[in-house]
């Protein structure tokens, strides 16, 4: 009697399920593998304008930052330059004015009209004290006892009025109400100048006085000094008299050294 062999049937069935279960899971790794690359295609298809923006914002950042730091650095360097052309400015300002005293010293002291006299400078002038007065630097310690005259080059500019120890007032002779006896010199007409302040004088002549606007007016002495040249004649037909104005010949206010004659006494 033959009986089945139920065991190559099994063995058939664990063959069958056994591919089956290969091909499956081959199957799922082509398709998983297929998907993985195409999720992975979408995200980076996503990702990259990120990257890209993160990329781009930080070489702008990094770009902007280098100019603001070279811009302020430019700043700085405009700065200092012009701190120093500035300080080379008043540097050579500083120059120019030991340059200019140092010239008007010199023709102070070689002029042969003034060899009794001291130069001094000027420490103040109007509006820094009142007007028509100057502080010089030169006092008693150096021998001034007051009423010397003072000159700036040829032209009588003052009178030491007050004497200190180290300095002096002057009293400019354009001082309003200080009379100077001195002549017109063209005509040779003595006169009295009548001082009218900030430099200014005035004289009356008769009418028939031929002086004209020009004229110097010169003070007595050896060799003779100027006070002031004639600006302006104002006649009137009814008076007798004729009113002639004057003024220094000169700018006070840019005056910084001067020359003061020592007294014989002195």
């Amino acid at each position: 009697m033959n009986y089945p062999r139920p065991i190559r049937k099994k063995t058939k069935k664990s063959r069958l399920v056994t591919l089956i279960l290969l091909f499956v899971f081959v199957g799922l790794a082509v398709f998983s593998g297929k998907v993985g690359e195409v999720s992975k295609n979408i995200l980076n298809s996503v990702a990259l304008p990120f990257w890209e923006a993160k990329v781009s914002t930080a070489d702008r950042s990094s770009y902007l930052g280098a100019l603001f730091r070279s811009r302020i650095s430019q700043a700085d360097e405009i700065k200092r330059l012009k701190e120093e052309l500035l300080l080379a400015q008043l540097n050579l300002k500083g120059l120019e004015f030991i340059a200019e005293e140092n010239r008007n010293l010199k023709t102070l002291l070689n002029r042969e009209d003034l060899q009794d006299t001291v130069s001094a400078s000027v420490l103040a002038r109007p509006p820094q004290i009142p007007y028509d007065t100057f502080i010089i630097d030169i006092g008693k310690r150096h021998g001034l006892a007051g009423g010397e005259k003072v000159f700036f080059e040829n032209v009588l500019i003052g009178v030491v009025e007050e004497v200190f120890n180290k300095n002096s007032k002057v009293r400019i002779l354009s001082s309003s109400g200080v009379e100077t006896g001195a002549f017109i010199e063209r005509v040779n007409l003595p006169v009295v100048a009548v001082g009218r302040g900030g430099g200014n004088f005035e004289i009356n002549l008769p009418q028939e006085s031929e002086v004209e606007i020009g004229d110097f007016l010169v003070v007595p002495g050896s060799p003779q000094k100027l006070l002031g040249q004639i600006e302006e004649i104002e006649q009137t037909q009814a008076g007798a008299f004729k009113r002639v104005l004057l003024r220094f010949p000169i700018n006070l206010s840019e005056i910084r050294w001067v020359a003061v004659e020592m007294l014989a006494d002195n």
